[in-house]
């Protein structure tokens, strides 16, 4: 559960658990692991229902701007990651 970033180390759970308890909230590190996938089952669900395809993506230009050693591919790379990100969130919003 990451809620930020930059407050990685600062999120863990079981300040979360605690935050959560001084507000009269009980909740165990599993529930909130379940209620996380939850979340993220759903957004992709919405995200799904209302059109959104990866094939659909397109890659900004200045993402293949970047400098690459000879023979690496930026582009081949980055729809490898994409078609990776697909397979995994189809898989997890089941």
């Amino acid at each position: 559960m990451v809620s930020c970033l930059f407050a990685r180390n600062v999120y863990t759970y079981e300040n979360i658990i605690l935050a959560l308890k001084s507000i009269g909230i009980e909740r165990t590190e599993e529930e909130l692991k379940e209620l996380g996938r939850d979340i993220f089952r759903k957004k992709y669900e919405l995200k799904k229902k209302f059109g959104f395809k990866f094939e659909n993506l397109t890659l900004p230009k200045r993402f293949l701007k970047l400098p690459r050693p000879p023979g690496c591919s930026r582009k081949k790379e980055l729809e490898e990651q994409l078609s990776c990100i697909e397979r995994k969130e189809e898989c997890e919003a089941l």
